[in-house]
């Protein structure tokens, strides 16, 4: 996983620490693992070694844009005319571009997310690791909800 001239990734989405922190290049599961547990800091071991388990495997590292936003989407008449913002872009884990249709800055951008989505290969693992990743960094200051899926889905024996 890396830029496309093989140097760290600058992912305040994939990473949850600032888009001006770096991370990689990496060359397996492993070491993606290492760079995403940091958020995990204040979770239970427990929980933590059943977060691992569910990391989708990265290989193929896939070019990805990595911000498909509506924002970032000219249309003119109809037709796809440019995708702007390709700063972002690199090689990623081969689920990341389909995992990242579930963030969504607006309504329009969740309904072409989820259009996007329905045309693209589905990585079911990774819609099950990355939002429970996501939420997961605010522990132990969780939702009652997250708390929930926690304790149901990652505590358990």
């Amino acid at each position: 996983m890396a830029s496309l001239e093989a140097a760290p990734r600058y992912s305040g989405l994939l990473f949850y620490q600032g888009p001006s922190t770096p991370h990689g290049p990496f060359a397996s599961d492993d070491e993606l693992w290492q760079s995403l547990v940091h958020v995990l800091g204040k979770l239970p071991e427990k929980a933590r070694d059943a977060m691992r388990k569910r990391l989708p495997p990265y290989a193929p590292f896939t070019f990805s844009h990595g911000d498909t936003a509506t924002v970032n989407i000219m249309v003119k008449n109809g037709n796809l005319t440019v995708i702007i913002d390709w700063d972002g872009s690199g090689y990623f884990p081969v689920w990341w571009e389909y995992a990242a249709t579930l963030i969504a800055i607006s309504k329009e951008d969740l309904e072409w997310k989820e259009l996007l989505a329905s045309k693209m290969q589905p990585f079911e693992e990774a819609n099950k690791f990355w939002p429970i990743l996501h939420y997961l960094r605010e522990y132990p200051d969780l939702s009652d909800e997250i708390r929930g899926i926690l304790e149901e889905e990652l505590l358990r024996d």
